[in-house]
């Protein structure tokens, strides 16, 4: 895809409403979007012009594709949940693209994010989005990677009922934006003297992220163990972990301890975070994980921003 047809496809991108889902125009956007997207991509594997993203910041296109985001998960919360049962031996395609659709939209905002000006642009539907990542990470601390059942095999899928093959789709999809999300909120938080201040006090005050962010540590729910071998979930797949790699960050562990780290650090963050000995106790529970592979990996800012921890009035 050249610069100048990125440009157009771009500019044309607009909201659909739910009862538009599914619909012609809307498949084809979806096509548009997921073209984009390798595109984004490409340019981030070949350390190229990323003019895909400097398109949706040039047209003001982020928010839209933070609505479009929304509207595609409202849309599968709602309206998916009353007609899979009816629809999935005549529109199973259909249905399983409008549920990728939302895995697709919040690749390329993850690497749009990866530069401030994007995370800037978007302006007040970061609300929206800060939202949408913190629903993503109670949907992981309720998922249990070991407990799960073991993903299905080609034959067996093969003699599912179309149901339950978009059933065992759309587990396989949720987790990925689950996974995704935790990206997004790292860049989210990491520009927080930019965002509006709504944002950062639902993140901090209302939802208090924190506490859905630590027991993720504890739970790793992007490691599990099958027959014997430990695997952890690495670039939408799980992968198979060698012993000498055990110790090893995953990108995704990663995610969550950069956040951490940033939540702690920054200024903002720590002006807007009201210390109770509660959350200070949860906090210093992470020193359990503290070593020099830690530190290696991630950073040492992190283990000195817990020596000194706030228990302070809460200021605005």
């Amino acid at each position: 895809m050249v610069q100048g047809e990125a440009e157009r496809l771009v500019e044309e991108i607009r909201v659909f409403g739910i009862e538009e889902i599914g619909l012609k125009a809307w498949t084809k956007q979806h096509q548009v979007i997921e073209k984009l997207n390798m595109q984004a991509q490409i340019s981030v594997m070949n350390q190229s012009d990323e003019y895909v993203v400097e398109a949706l910041i040039d047209h003001e296109k982020i928010s839209t594709l933070i609505h479009c985001l929304i509207v595609c998960e409202v849309w599968k919360d709602t309206v998916l949940v009353k007609v899979q049962q009816d629809l999935a031996s005549s529109h199973y395609v259909k249905l399983y693209l409008i549920m990728y659709h939302e895995a697709v939209i919040l690749g390329l905002l993850e690497k749009a994010f990866y530069h401030s000006s994007a995370v800037s642009m978007a302006g007040d539907s970061l609300i929206e989005l800060s939202d949408y990542c913190y629903r993503k990470t109670v949907y992981l601390n309720s998922f249990h990677s070991d407990t799960e059942e073991e993903s299905p095999k080609r034959d067996q899928i093969l003699n599912m009922k179309d149901i339950e093959r978009l059933e065992e789709q759309k587990k396989k999809i949720d987790f990925s934006c689950a996974i995704s999300a935790l990206t997004v909120l790292r860049f989210i938080v990491e520009n927080a003297e930019t965002v509006p201040i709504s944002v950062l006090s639902r993140l901090l005050t209302e939802q208090d992220i924190m506490q859905t962010l630590i027991p993720l540590l504890d739970d790793a729910p992007w490691t599990r163990k099958k027959d014997k071998v430990i695997e952890k979930y690495e670039d939408g797949k799980w992968i198979e972990v060698s012993q000498d790699d055990l110790h090893r960050i995953s990108k995704t562990e990663a995610q969550v301890w950069l956040t951490l780290n940033c939540l702690l650090l920054h200024p903002e963050c720590r002006r807007k975070y009201e210390w109770t000995e509660n959350r200070k106790s949860l906090v210093m529970k992470l020193s359990k994980y503290f070593n020099e592979l830690l530190i290696d990996q991630v950073t040492n800012a992190f283990l000195l921003s817990t020596v000194d921890l706030p228990v302070a009035p809460h200021s605005v």
